[in-house]
């Protein structure tokens, strides 16, 4: 493995073990770079701020491993992997969802109109929905989700995956075939 990977990981898993005692909002670059057992400009090397670190985490963790080659077919498997991941290391993602000044929503409202505007093109249910349309869907449907996720989170992530999972297909169900 490449040593900067290594280094990066090393500067994410500092950032993590932190924010199980601070919010995020309250961590500096200093604390994650001592944290972390490297000077800063070892830190600055590797990433600008720390909500470019934050973005890097997402991306590697969460986005990147669960929402790349997503399908009609696999969402739900994907999903689900997604929410566990959430789950398995709730303290990290329930802080930086909480204390990051929109910055984890932005994000996670992007990658998820993303999606769900490759969904659209895939569904293409009826001829007549148009661009704005199915970008409007896409947002209000990204939207949505990072809304049920925030509610899930701060009530620290209680129940299976699956259930959640399950009750987004009863939607999508109703969304393709009632539309």
């Amino acid at each position: 493995m490449a040593e900067s990977i290594i280094t990066k990981r090393s500067i994410a898993e500092s950032l993590k073990s932190l924010t199980k005692e601070s919010p995020f909002n309250k961590i500096s670059v200093r604390d994650i770079s001592e944290n972390a057992h490297i000077n800063r400009q070892t830190f600055y090397y590797h990433f600008s701020d720390k909500f470019i670190l934050l973005k890097w985490i997402y991306d590697e963790e969460l986005f990147n491993p669960n929402m790349n080659g997503l399908t009609l077919e696999n969402w739900m498997p994907k999903f689900q992997q997604l929410l566990t991941t959430m789950q398995n290391d709730s303290a990290f993602y329930s802080n930086t969802m909480m204390n990051t000044d929109h910055y984890v929503e932005d994000l996670f409202i992007a990658k998820a109109i993303e999606v769900f505007r490759l969904t659209a093109e895939d569904l293409d249910v009826k001829s007549q929905i148009n661009r704005p349309q199915k970008d409007f869907f896409a947002k209000f449907f990204a939207c949505g989700l990072y809304g049920i996720l925030t509610d899930w989170a701060r009530n620290d992530m209680p129940g299976e995956p699956a259930v959640l999972v399950n009750a987004m297909q009863k939607l999508l169900d109703s969304w393709i075939f009632d539309f």
